[in-house]
């Protein structure tokens, strides 16, 4: 993952202070050209210093008192019918799946974006 260069392309959703660490959460949208057809979610686990030479700003805290968790929205249904607009069409395809597999990564990076704009 990351030969091109595509794991440079940050898209960073969360930072937070846990203790006295500071986690990012960070979108991996996939590259077709190192073969990584999927969308990977990563954690990363930075100390103070380390993060602040990086520019990651905590902008929430978690405690250990309780259970909490972090949510991320990665994409909606409509940012995937959004994202629908421009591309091609099913008109040259018999099967949906064909469709997919030839879009569809496509399709979830311009959802994923979209998602990201938006917050």
């Amino acid at each position: 993952m990351g030969e091109c260069g595509c794991g440079e392309i940050r898209d960073v959703r969360q930072v937070v202070r846990v203790g006295n660490k500071i986690m990012v959460v960070e979108v991996y949208p996939g590259c077709e050209n190192c073969g990584q057809d999927g969308i990977a979610t990563t954690l990363h686990l930075f100390t103070k210093w380390s993060s602040e030479m990086f520019g990651f700003e905590p902008q929430s805290e978690l405690t250990t008192e309780m259970a909490e968790g972090l949510e991320t929205v990665l994409f909606t249904v409509r940012d995937l019918v959004a994202a629908l607009d421009g591309m091609p069409t099913m008109e040259h395809y018999d099967r949906l799946s064909d469709w997919i597999e030839d879009n569809g990564l496509e399709l979830l990076q311009r959802a994923i974006v979209r998602q990201a704009n938006a917050t």
